[in-house]
């Protein structure tokens, strides 16, 4: 299982999923504010590898930004969600790496779900592979199925 790259040109790929992105933070981080007009005053957390996401959101969302570039920047999606966690700012992150801590309530989302693909997940089986060998179909017809679900 990979994100979709040129890399794999000539592989078989399956495409599972999309990823897209989800402004989180701490409960205690709003009070009884207005989400969206608060968004633009609380730290935003960055990922260093994507650094015009928060720009790429504000547009797309309407919401305003006065400077979406400011702002504590991490190397991993899991250290930005451990921050946002721990109540130091607002973390645009995958929702699938999130689901479970807004299930528990130690993260919410308020803000809406950005539309814009971050990566496309697929299975990806070398062309001599494909699915003609049982244990290898098996596999893949159960990862086909749970992507379903989720």
């Amino acid at each position: 299982m990979h994100f979709e790259h040129l890399a794999w040109a000539g592989e078989r790929t399956y495409r599972l999923f999309q990823e897209t992105l989800i402004p989180v933070c701490h409960p205690s981080l709003l009070g009884d504010n207005e989400p969206k007009a608060l968004l633009d005053n609380l730290p935003r957390l960055h990922r260093r590898q994507n650094p015009e996401a928060w720009q790429d959101y504000a547009r797309e969302t309407n919401i305003t930004l006065t400077n979406p570039a400011i702002g504590a920047r991490y190397d991993l999606h899991t250290m930005l969600i451990e921050a946002a966690i721990s109540g130091l700012g607002v973390a645009l992150v995958p929702r699938i790496y999130v689901k479970k801590e807004l299930e528990l309530g130690n993260l919410i989302a308020p803000w809406p779900e950005s539309a814009i693909v971050s990566k496309t997940f697929c299975l990806v089986l070398p062309e001599s592979i494909m699915l003609n060998e049982l244990p290898v179909q098996k596999f893949a017809k159960w990862i086909i199925s749970e992507a379903k679900i989720a």
